[in-house]
């Protein structure tokens, strides 16, 4: 009988939560200011800083069973992302601010984990939905937020 070849490890991934932040800073230079507030978690990395205009900006990647997503947020103060509404949807109320998923601005842009090959194509997939969320979210809540006063 003949014997079966063992298959070399995979070199193991790097954290999730490092390699987000890392994609976060490289598109978003006010993420790397001391004012920045930063959580990094199993398959978690979000971050809120303050800006030039008064209001509170967040981001957070994650990465679940679906697959890599993340959310851009504004904020009057400074909260933990998930404490903003999420819109469309849950803009009821008087709430700290609002949030918005990155299948809302790019439909079908989630990628699920193991599509993406190395750690090249994870970082460079991260930095795009980084970008994703820094230039189009903005918009979409100023364009959502004013449209439902």
């Amino acid at each position: 009988m003949p014997q079966e070849r063992r298959k070399e490890p995979l070199a193991p991934r790097p954290r999730f939560s490092a390699l987000a932040r890392d994609a976060i800073q490289r598109s978003i230079p006010e993420t790397s200011a001391r004012r920045a507030r930063w959580y990094l978690g199993v398959n978690l990395a979000t971050v809120c800083w303050h800006s030039t205009d008064g209001r509170w900006h967040h981001l957070a990647l994650r990465r679940d069973d679906a697959g890599v997503d993340g959310e851009y947020g504004e904020s009057s103060t400074s909260a933990d992302v998930q404490e903003l509404a999420l819109l469309p949807g849950e803009g009821y109320g008087t709430p700290l601010g609002y949030r918005v998923r990155l299948d809302a601005l790019v439909p079908n842009a989630r990628r699920p984990w193991e599509s993406l090959r190395d750690e090249r194509e994870l970082s460079e997939f991260l930095g795009w939905v980084v970008s994703q969320l820094g230039s189009l979210g903005p918009r979409w809540l100023e364009r959502h937020i004013s449209a439902s006063r």
